[in-house]
């Protein structure tokens, strides 16, 4: 009986809350921004690859800070010096894999979007005298 009288309260309020409009907003469109500010599932793994890069960046010094905090108080304990060098191996390590994954993205993109060699700028000719030559100065400046 309570089984029944549970379901029918829960039929009810969802009754109630469809017929009601979204905010107590009648006759107005809601509109949502979209969160990840990416439309597509590149832009959503470029930005986690930078999210967890920024984020290398920030832990990175701080966990060997805390290494060497761990190396000054250890007054000769070799537990606590061993867990220091460990601290700054690992992150060393970890960071240096996040350094190379960042750079391997980077050329597999560049490499399947086929990108152009970037372009040689011209070299404006040397000359041995103190005169500037206004043929070459419009040219370029």
């Amino acid at each position: 009986m309570r089984e029944k009288r549970n379901l029918l309260l829960i039929f009810i309020l969802a009754v109630l809350l469809n017929l009601t409009s979204p905010f107590g907003v009648e006759g107005k469109t809601v509109k949502l921004e979209n969160p990840l500010k990416t439309e597509t599932l590149e832009g959503l793994l470029e930005n986690i690859i930078n999210f967890v890069f920024n984020l290398s960046l920030v832990a990175a010094p701080l966990l060997i800070i805390i290494a060497g905090f761990y190396f000054v108080t250890s007054m000769g304990e070799p537990e606590r010096i061993k867990t220091a060098k460990t601290i700054i191996i690992y992150t060393l390590v970890g960071f240096a894999i996040i350094m190379l994954a960042k750079g391997f993205v980077s050329v597999v993109r560049s490499v399947l979007e086929g990108k152009e060699e970037p372009k040689k700028i011209k070299q404006i000719p040397q000359k041995s005298s103190l005169k500037v030559d206004l043929k070459y100065k419009k040219e370029f400046f």
